[in-house]
């Protein structure tokens, strides 16, 4: 999938002053997730989970689109092992946005 953003993965690193987080690309810096007003790090550090997780979170939901949509000028074995990939994509951007992986 051709896209404008900057490629994935993204990662989250902590950053100065406290509470701020870096969400970097391979090549540079993509965002910066800061608290403004109250601060709750278990959201904060959540937030930036997801916007980390979001070049797969794409790639994820292009691929079940993708099978979703395929007309049908496949076998069923090839569907089959299409659709296994896409689920796969889709759980492990899911695990990485919410912190499991």
């Amino acid at each position: 999938m051709e896209t404008k953003h900057t490629p994935g993965p993204w990662h989250v690193y902590e950053a100065a002053p406290e509470g701020c987080r870096e969400i970097r690309g391979s090549a540079r810096k993509v965002a910066l997730a800061v608290t403004v007003g109250l601060a709750d790090d278990a959201k904060d550090a959540a937030n930036a989970r997801l916007i980390a997780a979001a070049p797969e979170l794409l790639a994820a939901l292009a691929d079940c689109i993708d099978v979703l949509t395929e007309p049908g000028m496949m076998d069923v074995d090839e569907w089959k092992t299409w659709k296994k990939r896409a689920e796969s994509a889709g759980r492990a951007a899911i695990a990485k946005a919410e912190g499991r992986s």
